[in-house]
């Protein structure tokens, strides 16, 4: 592989790396849990 290819494959994964947090970040918002508590079910916001 020459050094051109490699910087553009090492571009490629950097900007998979950001795309990848960016939806992992937007994700953590919409994760709940499930509890039951006292006969009941109910969410929240899982940590």
């Amino acid at each position: 592989m020459s050094l051109d290819d490699s910087i553009s494959e090492y571009e490629k994964a950097i900007k998979l790396i950001k795309d990848s947090e960016k939806l992992l970040e937007a994700g953590e918002g919409k994760v709940m849990k499930v509890l039951e508590k006292n006969g009941k079910v109910e969410m929240e916001e899982f940590e």
